[in-house]
């Protein structure tokens, strides 16, 4: 097959065409609502189908309803009332999952994190949705109760503070970052590192307006590496303190 080829004003014409779409399609996005398509009653009749996979214990499935929802939410669901309550629901539901299908420290994390955003959300809460979730209590119980055992040093003679080992800022979603990248400022999140320098819990000073940048820096810092503080040259757990200025950074 012969290879097509366009001369130098064929290129221009289609270069202009090009832009014209992509302006309209820029104006149709920015004039949708956030929660265009879809109402809370939709959102709650999805998770309660995954409530029935925990109780059947089709972890699986209840897994993979959840990333989906995840996703979805990452283009529908910004802000609002419902929002923090809806992805708290749903990560903790995905840890209740994780745990099932042999990822304890996975399922950990994701319940500090759905905890994080909505605030509400109890250990005691989890038994409600079977065997699951009850394991999953104790696990998370027992992993606070680690944590407290883990003591900070105070009296160093010298303190070096946690480093990351990645420069890379979080990608949240572009539908979000587009749309609100003005109004989101800075998102301020806190970290439990142990000696190690592997996170181990997820906290926010406050609930934030818009909880799927939240979802991502915590998906993010899940995955990030640090070089532990050190405490007179000794590796120790630290609380780490991170912000995050979404109107600067650029995707």
């Amino acid at each position: 097959m012969r290879p097509i080829r366009f001369s130098s004003g064929d290129l221009h014409h289609l270069h202009h065409l090009l832009c014209c779409v992509a302006a309209a399609l820029l104006l149709i996005s920015l004039a949708a609502p956030a929660h265009a398509g879809r109402n809370v009653a939709e959102w709650d009749q999805e998770l309660a189908e995954v409530r029935e996979k925990l109780h059947e214990q089709d972890y699986k499935k209840a897994k993979k309803l959840c990333r989906s929802l995840l996703k979805d939410f990452d283009f529908w669901i910004f802000d609002g009332p419902a929002a923090n309550r809806l992805l708290g629901q749903t990560l903790a539901f995905r840890a209740v999952a994780e745990l099932g299908l042999g990822h304890p420290e996975d399922a950990v994390w994701d319940f500090t994190v759905a905890q994080a955003i909505y605030p509400e959300l109890l250990a005691e809460h989890l038994p409600a949705v079977g065997a699951g979730g009850e394991a999953l209590q104790q696990a998370v119980e027992k992993h606070q109760e680690e944590l407290d055992g883990l003591v900070v040093p105070e009296n160093c003679d010298s303190v070096a503070p946690p480093r990351g080992s990645r420069s890379k800022a979080p990608e949240i979603p572009m539908a979000l970052y587009e749309r609100f990248r003005a109004e989101m400022g800075t998102v301020v999140v806190q970290l439990y590192i142990n000696a190690e320098g592997t996170p181990e819990a997820f906290l926010l000073p406050e609930p934030p307006r818009f909880p799927t940048a939240a979802i991502s820096i915590a998906e993010f810092m899940r995955e990030a590496e640090f070089r532990p503080a050190s405490c007179d040259g000794e590796s120790v757990p630290s609380h780490y303190q991170i912000s995050y200025d979404f109107s600067v950074i650029r995707r």
